[in-house]
């Protein structure tokens, strides 16, 4: 049904339960930004009472689209085997996807006219549309910004930098598949990693799930690759993906502090106990709060060095620091052969340690012209990538399955 006469009404379905609670806090500014434009707004628990809430909302107004993370929620039925509560209130979910479909692939399965998985990584949408057989493909669409700016403008002090990470440490990785694995299994994974660190020293140029296909034998990758693997190869694929994916990010995190010894960094976050037992007094490590109490690690002069966990992506770190007027670097290749990427190469690095230097001395002799180059490309970035048109194409996603939301 359209009604063109009135703004949208909008639930956002909220899990809390996570480590440091995220999702709270970006569904807290998500909501804020689309009030801003107008619409009606509510955050709703993902709890055992989520289908009796949306009933009585539903009941009282009608409710136009349900934005969820991950997918979590997206199987939500009254009954085993029963209709999708999407189904049931006759409403689209959008599911935003920042997780490749190898971690929780039930969240990415639902296969419904009500629901819509979009990713946010273009690879994640290739490897789903791969993987993962649907009437209706995943999409792929450029998260904004969807941070608000703080009240007042911080101040920046402090000469250091902050890396703001957990850790799986790659290097306990590899010591836990060598006594958990059998050999042809170990060594299998070691020559995954092995790949996946060195296309991160040769520039990062290469897209790290392709990496993981080319470990497995002929002609399994060409049969991937042409979207016609089976449920044998797909979960073969899943489970090499989910221990090889997180060597790229954690790799990269790594590097920064190999490449920085004498760089003072701050690092927050769990897991870095192999690089605190070095003693090096420019690298102090510390606990992470909840992710709402964080906005002092983009208060430091020097700003923050930022992991993405895919080459093609940003990161929600760096598009917070983006709002606070903070400086950044991130360990990213996004969209490197456009423009936004090529005028803008001082902010983006690879597992080149003399390049990563030379950029964060450009930092450190400049602070203040380091943070007006990040809001310059603050600016780019919001005028290529907004909230209200980044809710068009959502629109327009919605009524390719015919439902007409206002606008």
């Amino acid at each position: 049904m359209c009604n063109a006469e009135r703004d949208m009404r909008i639930i956002i379905l909220n899990w809390s339960d996570g480590e440091n609670d995220p999702f709270s806090y970006f569904n807290q500014q998500f909501r804020q930004q689309l009030v801003d434009l107008g619409h009606e707004v509510h955050l709703v628990p993902l709890n055992a009472l989520l289908s009796s809430t949306l009933h009585l909302i539903q009941a009282a107004a009608p409710i136009d689209l349900v934005l969820t993370w991950q997918g979590l929620g997206s199987m939500t039925s009254d009954a085993p085997n029963g209709p999708t509560l999407w189904e049931q209130l006759g409403i689209p979910l959008v599911c935003l996807h920042g997780d490749h479909p190898c971690y929780n692939p039930v969240n990415h399965q639902p296969s419904s006219h009500h629901v819509m998985h979009l990713y946010t990584v273009s690879a994640f949408a290739r490897d789903a549309n791969r993987l993962i057989p649907r009437q209706w493909p995943a999409l792929f669409e450029e998260i904004p910004s969807f941070f608000v700016a703080p009240a007042a403008a911080p101040e920046f002090q402090g000469d250091y930098f902050i890396l703001p990470k957990n850790l799986t440490d790659v290097v306990e990785t590899r010591r836990r598949w060598k006594h958990s694995c059998d050999a042809a299994t170990y060594r299998m994974l070691s020559a995954g990693a092995d790949a996946i660190e060195q296309a991160y020293r040769n520039g990062n140029d290469r897209d790290h799930h392709e990496v993981i296909l080319d470990t497995l034998a002929s002609p399994m990758p060409k049969t991937v690759r042409s979207g016609r693997a089976n449920g044998k190869i797909v979960d073969l694929v899943f489970q090499l993906s989910r221990e090889l994916d997180q060597v790229h990010r954690n790799f990269a995190s790594a590097f920064v502090l190999d490449a920085l010894p004498d760089v003072p960094i701050r690092v927050y976050g769990r897991g870095w106990e192999r690089f605190a037992s070095r003693g090096n007094p420019q690298h102090t490590f510390h606990p992470f709060d909840r992710l709402a109490q964080g906005d002092w690690q983009y208060h430091s002069a020097f700003g923050i060095i930022d992991i993405a966990p895919h080459r093609s992506s940003l990161h929600d770190r760096t598009l917070r620091a983006m709002r606070h007027g903070a400086g950044f670097l991130i360990s990213s290749s996004w969209r490197r052969d456009e423009p936004i990427h090529q005028e803008f190469a001082g902010l983006f690095f690879a597992g080149d340690a003399n390049a990563l230097a030379a950029k964060v001395d450009a930092v450190r002799n400049d602070p203040a012209a380091h943070r007006a180059r990040v809001q310059l490309f603050a600016s780019v970035f919001d005028a290529l990538f907004s909230m209200e048109a980044f809710m068009a194409r959502v629109r327009h996603h919605a009524a390719e399955r015919g439902f007409m939301l206002p606008a």
